[in-house]
Parts: C-alpha cells; sequence; structure tokens
C-alpha cells in the first residue's frame, strides 16, 4: 500500500470496483485505521478505492463524516445517532456558506458554533 497521510482531521471514503461507496469514516491516523478496517471488515474485500478529505479541526471531518453518512449512503455504514447531537441539513448558496464561515473565523469560531449561537439566539 502507498503511504498513507497521517492528518488528524480526515474523513475517509471507500468504493468497490464499480465505484459505489462501500464506507466512510473519520480518523486520526489513516494507515492504522485503514490496517484495522483489512483485518476485521468483511467487506474489505470489496474495497478498490479510496478518497480522503481533510479539515483544520476534528469537530469539522465529524460533521462532515455524518453529512456523507446521510447523504451518501454507503453500504455498509451503520447509523450513528445514539448520544450524538442530531445533525440537521439546509441548502444554502456557497457565497453565503464561505462568507458565514470567514465571518466565524474572524470571531475565532467554527461556522457550527456560530450557526448554533445564532439558533439559540431566533429561537428565544
Amino acid at each position: 500500500m502507498t503511504q498513507l497521510p497521517t492528518d488528524p482531521c480526515a474523513v475517509y471514503r471507500f468504493y468497490d470496483s464499480k465505484g459505489d461507496l462501500l464506507y466512510v469514516g473519520i480518523t486520526g491516523n489513516l494507515p492504522t485505521r485503514t490496517k484495522a478496517h483489512e483485518g476485521s471488515k468483511p467487506w474489505w474485500k470489496e474495497m478498490s478505492s479510496m478518497t480522503v478529505a481533510h479539515f483544520e479541526t476534528r469537530e469539522e471531518a465529524r460533521e462532515a463524516e455524518q453529512v456523507a453518512i446521510d447523504s451518501e449512503r454507503p453500504r455498509y455504514n451503520q447509523v450513528r445517532s445514539v448520544g450524538k447531537t442530531p445533525l440537521h441539513s439546509f441548502r444554502v448558496d456557497d457565497e453565503l456558506w464561505e462568507a458565514a464561515k470567514k465571518r466565524a473565523e474572524e470571531r475565532g469560531e467554527t461556522l457550527t458554533e456560530a450557526l448554533r449561537k445564532f439558533l439559540r439566539r431566533y429561537t428565544r
């Protein structure tokens, strides 16, 4: 296997030979996590390729993983909602999203934190 990055905020996707999504996961150590899947998952033999997306924070990666699981419906992921804050989504144009991310960054917050604050104020 080629050298895999060890970025602590990675979301990975495994695909079969037809390009169908098998599994989406998050890891702090991609080589170790990949080996763990190889040694324990019966679907591993179906895996033909993978993609990796990197995030600045673990929270952003965790959210991206959940969005991917919910929207892309990988064949072998199990729903993980017990004990976690439910994930909700909405559509927003890219320009507004990027402007909101920039504003949150300027304030030293993640976009998630800024949106939660806004919703709390909005619902009071």
